[in-house]
């Protein structure tokens, strides 16, 4: 969480797609990869697929969770996540092999 925060690009998080009552936040950092925040405004479950255009993504990304310091695997073209009420999943993406 902190190498996000202290990325040495210093680019800043933008809001870039609603869906529903999440908000879907972008970093770039410094690497070349992406810091990318799902928030969950709502007061019940959502699960949404993001598709990689709309967020600045291309080709295969690698995704890590950051809050759980795990791999959640390579996607290609989007991403389905459920976030749960008022919380927050954070992950850093990078080009997959």
């Amino acid at each position: 969480m902190l190498a996000v925060d202290q990325d040495a690009l210093g680019a800043g998080g933008r809001r870039v797609a609603t869906i529903g009552a999440i908000d879907v936040i972008q970093k770039p950092l410094e690497d070349g990869g992406m810091a990318v925040g799902f928030f969950n405004r709502g007061d019940i479950p959502h699960t949404i697929t993001v598709k990689f255009d709309r967020i600045g993504l291309g080709g295969r990304q690698l995704f890590r969770d950051l809050w759980r310091q795990t791999d959640a695997g390579v996607f290609e073209k989007e991403l389905q996540v459920t976030v749960q009420p008022h919380d927050v999943m954070l992950y850093r993406t990078s080009a997959a092999p």
